[in-house]
C-alpha cells in the first residue's frame, strides 16, 4: 500500500508489467496495480493516469526492475530458471521493456565468474564479463560480448554479432549472417614476430588463440593476434585473420579472405574466392617489401589453396606457395620467391618479383615470370609463357607460345604425350644477355634436321625451325645456343650428381687424383655440329658403371685403365680422345645441326666423373683454345693471363694422351 504525500507503508519487489485499475471502477478512484503473479498494490491518492510508466513508479520511490538480468560474482547458470537477479528480471519471460526490446529480447550481464548463459529466444544482448564463460544466444539476432577470459560462444540461429575480446575464445556463429570479432577490445593486438626493428612484439603469443566457425550464412569474421583457426562455413563470407600464423577454411561460397601478417594456411574451398596472403590495408600493409630490404623475411610465408571455383589469389610478401586447384584461376605471387600451381583450368599465373616457380597445369594457361630467375612450366595445353627479366628456365610443350624476355634463358622441350598438338613458337629475346639463350631439344627431334633460316639474325641469335618426331613444328628466334642431346651431363660432386650447366665458378667437384676441387672457369661454345665439331656419343654399356649415354666433343679424352695400357704403354691409366674410340656400334658420331659444348676447368688438369664415367676436365691445349669463341677465349685468358703468350704454362695433362695409332692398338689388343 502506498499513500501519496506520505511515506511508503508496504511494498513488495515487483516486475514492470502491470495493469492499472482504480478503487471506484470508473477511473476516478485510487490507482490499483495488478501484476502477472496476481499481486496488487493500491496507491492511495494517486490517479491511475499517473502510473502508466516505470519511470513514474520510480519517481514515487517504488523499487522497479531495470530490465537487465544480472549475474552474481560467482559461477552462474543464467537461463529461464535463473532467479538471482536482485530486482526480479528473468530470461525469456516476455517482459522486455527497455527501448528497442520486445517480448523475449533479454539484456543479460553475467559479471564475474565462469558463467553459463542460455539466452534463449529473442534478440538478446549478452555481456559475459570476466571469467571463462559459456554463452549460447539461441534463436534471434543476438549481440554477445564475451569480454575477458577464454570463452565459448554459440550464436545459434539468427544474424548475430559476437565479440570475443581478450582471451582464447571458441566461437560458433551458427546459422545466419553473423558478425564475429575476436580481436582485443583495443584492436588487433601485436604480431608474435613484431614489426621490423623489433617494435610492438607480442608479450604473450598464446593468450589469444581463437577458434571460429562461422556456420552457414554470409558471415564477417575478424580475428586478432596469435595463431587462430577459422572455418568460415557455407556462404559468401569475409574473413580477416589478423596477425600471426592462422589457419583459414573458406567453405562453400564466394569468400573474401585476408590472411594478414604471419605464415598463414588458407583453403578457399568451393566457390569463386578472393584471397590475400598478407595485410591489404591494415597496420602491416606497408611492410610488403622485398627481402633485400625486409628486416623480417619469414613472417609472410603463406600456403594458399583456392579450391574449386574461379579464384583470384595474391600471395603478396615473402615466399608463398599457391595452388589454384580446379577452375580458371588468377594467381599472383607478389614479391619474393613464390611457387604457383594453377591446377586444372585456364589459369593466369604471375610470378612477380623474385625467383619464382610457375606450373600452369592442365588447360590453356598464361604464365608471366616477372623479375627474377624463374622456372616456368605450362603443362598440358597450348600455353602462353613469358619469362620476363632474369635468367629463366622454361619447360615448353606442344602448342606453347613462349617469350624468354631479358636474360640468358633456357628453353627445355618436353614431351607431355599430347601428339602434334599445335606449333611451338619460341622467342629468346636479346636484352641483358651474357651467354645468350639456349634451346634444348632433348633428342625429341631424332635425326630431323634443324633448319637455320638466319644464322645471325638482326639481334645476334639464331632463327629457324625443327620438326619433332611426333610432327610438332618448333619455330625459334633469338636463340644463341642449341643443345641437341640430353641436356646436362651429370658431374660428380661432394653433394651428389649435378648437371654440368648448373655448375658455377667456385663450385666443388669430385676428382680422382686430388679429392674435391673448386671450379676455376666454365665456358660454352656453340658450333655447327659438322666435321671436326660433330659430337661423339658413348652408349651407356660402353663403360662399366655408366649411368646414361654420354655425349662429348670429338677431342674430349676418356680415361682408359687396365693391363692392356700397362703392357702397351707402361702406364695403368691413359687418356684416349673420343674420336679414336668410334666403333660404329657403341661409340658413334651424332648427326645434328648445332651443338653446345660446356667446358669446366680447374687449377690443374683433373680426372672427373661424367655420367659415372672417368673423363678429363678441360685442358687448354692449342686445339682446345682454338675451338673457343673469341669472347670465351678472352674470358679464359683473363683468369689465366700467362696462357695468353704460353699455353703450356697451365701445366701438363693428368695422364698420357694417346695418338690415333696408339688408340687403335689399345682397342684392338
Amino acid at each position: 500500500m502506498y499513500q501519496a504525500s506520505r511515506t511508503l507503508v508496504a511494498i513488495r519487489s515487483t516486475r514492470l508489467t502491470w495493469t492499472v485499475t482504480d478503487t471506484v471502477g470508473d477511473g476516478s478512484g485510487d490507482a490499483i496495480l495488478t501484476f502477472p503473479n496476481g499481486e496488487q498494490i493500491t496507491l492511495i491518492g494517486v490517479d491511475p493516469s499517473d502510473v502508466t510508466t516505470d519511470e513514474q513508479l520510480a519517481a514515487m520511490g517504488i523499487p522497479i526492475s531495470d530490465g537487465i538480468v544480472t549475474g552474481t560474482v560467482g559461477d552462474d547458470l543464467i537461463d529461464g530458471a535463473y532467479t538471482d537477479d536482485t530486482d526480479g528480471d528473468f530470461v525469456d519471460n516476455g517482459d522486455a521493456h527497455l527501448t528497442g526490446f520486445t517480448g523475449d529480447d533479454d539484456s543479460i550481464r553475467a559479471g564475474d565468474g565462469n558463467d553459463t548463459v542460455l539466452a534463449g529466444a529473442g534478440d538478446d544482448n549478452v555481456d559475459g564479463g570476466t571469467g571463462d564463460d559459456s554463452i549460447e544466444g539461441g534463436i534471434g539476432d543476438d549481440t554477445i560480448r564475451a569480454d575477458e577470459g577464454d570463452d565459448t560462444v554459440i550464436g545459434g540461429d539468427g544474424n548475430d554479432s559476437i565479440f570475443g575480446f581478450e582471451g582464447s575464445d571458441s566461437v560458433d556463429g551458427g546459422s545466419g549472417d553473423d558478425f564475429i570479432n575476436t580481436r582485443t577490445s583495443t584492436g588487433t593486438g601485436a604480431p608474435d614476430q613484431g614489426y621490423p626493428g623489433g617494435s610492438l612484439d607480442d608479450t604473450d603469443a598464446l593468450n589469444d588463440r581463437d577458434t571460429v566457425d562461422g556456420g552457414t550464412g554470409n558471415d564477417t569474421i575478424l580475428t586478432g593476434d596469435d595463431d587462430d583457426s577459422i572455418i568460415a562455413g557455407d556462404g559468401n563470407d569475409s574473413v580477416d585473420a589478423g596477425f600471426d600464423d592462422d589457419t583459414v577454411s573458406g567453405g562453400i561460397g564466394a569468400d573474401t579472405i585476408t590472411g594478414g601478417e604471419g605464415n598463414d594456411s588458407i583453403d578457399g574451398d568451393a566457390g569463386d574466392d578472393l584471397i590475400y596472403g598478407d595485410d591489404v590495408s591494415g597496420p602491416t600493409a606497408g611492410l610488403n617489401i622485398t627481402d633485400d630490404t625486409d628486416l623480417l623475411t619469414a613472417n609472410g610465408l603463406d600456403t594458399i589453396s583456392g579450391g574449386d571455383g574461379n579464384d583470384t589469389i595474391f600471395g603478396m610478401d615473402d615466399a608463398d606457395s599457391i595452388t589454384g586447384d580446379a577452375g580458371d584461376d588468377v594467381l599472383d605471387g607478389g614479391i619474393d620467391e613464390d611457387t604457383l600451381d594453377g591446377g586444372i583450368g585456364n589459369d593466369s599465373l604471375i610470378g612477380g618479383h623474385g625467383a619464382d616457380s610457375l606450373i600452369g597445369g592442365a588447360g590453356t594457361d598464361t604464365l608471366e615470370g616477372g623479375v627474377g630467375d624463374d622456372i616456368l612450366s605450362g603443362g598440358i595445353g597450348g600455353d602462353s609463357i613469358s619469362g620476363g627479366a632474369g635468367d629463366d628456365a622454361i619447360n615448353v610443350a606442344q602448342g606453347d607460345t613462349v617469350s624468354g624476355g631479358d636474360g640468358d634463358d633456357f628453353f627445355n622441350i618436353v614431351d607431355l604425350a599430347e601428339g602434334a598438338n599445335g606449333t611451338i613458337t619460341i622467342v629468346g629475346g636479346e636484352g641483358d644477355e651474357t651467354d645468350g639463350d639456349t634451346l634444348a631439344l632433348n633428342g625429341l627431334h631424332g635425326s630431323n634436321a634443324i633448319n637455320i633460316i638466319d644464322p645471325d639474325d638482326v639481334n645476334g641469335g639464331l632463327s629457324g625451325n625443327v620438326t619433332l618426331l611426333d610432327g610438332t613444328v618448333i619455330n625459334f628466334t633469338n636463340i644463341e645456343n642449341i643443345i641437341c642431346f640430353v641436356p646436362g651431363t651429370e658431374i660428380a660432386t661432394p653433394y651428389g650428381g649435378r648437371m654440368i650447366e648448373d655448375l658455377s665458378i667456385g663450385d666443388y667437384v669430385a676428382t680422382q687424383d686430388n679429392g674435391v676441387q673448386k671450379v676455376r672457369w666454365i665456358g660454352k661454345t656453340t658450333v655447327h655440329a659438322t666435321d671436326a665439331f660433330a659430337p661423339v656419343r658413348f652408349k651407356q654399356n660402353t663403360f662399366p658403371g655408366a649411368s646414361a649415354d654420354l655425349l662429348v666433343s670429338p677431342q674430349h679424352r676418356m680415361l682408359f685403365r687396365g693391363y692392356e695400357a700397362e703392357l702397351l704403354f707402361g702406364e695403368h691409366e691413359v687418356l684416349v680422345p673420343a674420336i679414336h674410340l668410334i666403333d660404329g656400334k657403341n661409340v658413334t658420331r651424332e648427326t645434328v645441326e648445332m651443338v653446345t659444348y660446356i667446358h669446366i676447368m680447374f687449377e690443374q688438369h683433373e680426372i672427373i666423373f661424367a655420367q659415372g664415367v672417368a673423363t678429363e676436365s678441360f685442358h687448354p691445349g692449342s686445339f682446345g683454345v682454338d675451338c673457343l669463341a673469341p669472347r670465351t677465349r678472352e674470358e679464359l685468358f683473363s683468369l689465366f693471363p700467362n696462357m695468353r703468350n704460353d699455353i703450356s704454362s697451365y701445366g701438363k695433362s693428368a695422364r698420357t694422351i694417346l695418338r690415333a695409332a696408339e688408340a687403335r692398338a689399345l682397342t684392338h689388343f
